[in-house]
């Protein structure tokens, strides 16, 4: 009786663990379609990307803007604070670069705040002003 109570705790524990670190909770609430309500890339709106769609199964995800289609993978650590994301797309000019983001997640809204090239600083806020290098997307869960 106390192995499995010792074997269920510990299980408990690097499963809470893993959640707490690799954000497993948040991961799967990223799953399915999100839209583009905003997008700003180094303190520029880009009106063009509105309507724009990502979709999250796992950790990979696409990003469709217009008539283009790119694929990434990404990682998150929900111990941080913000909580971090980082994304390494497997196509394009930065493919199989890590790009250093934050995230902040709610019911039917994902705002993340990402380093547009790699080697640009992961951002400390949720804000994307000139020079910066960072895109700032704010994301609405689809209906």
């Amino acid at each position: 009786m106390r192995r499995v109570l010792l074997a269920a705790l510990l299980v408990g524990l690097i499963l809470g663990a893993d959640e707490k670190k690799g954000g497993k909770k948040d991961l799967d609430l990223f799953k399915g379609g999100w839209t583009i309500a905003s997008l700003v890339l180094d303190g520029k709106t880009n009106d063009d990307a509105s309507g724009g769609k990502f979709t999250f199964d796992g950790e990979n995800m696409v990003v469709q803007i217009e008539d283009k289609e790119h694929k990434a993978t990404f990682k998150l650590d929900a111990s941080k604070k913000p909580k971090q994301m980082d994304v390494t797309p497997t196509d394009g000019p930065e493919k199989d670069k890590v790009l250093e983001g934050i995230y902040a997640l709610t019911d039917d809204e994902l705002k993340i705040c990402i380093a547009h090239h790699a080697g640009t600083e992961r951002p400390k806020e949720f804000e994307s002003k000139e020079g910066t290098g960072h895109l700032l997307v704010t994301l609405k869960r689809a209906k």
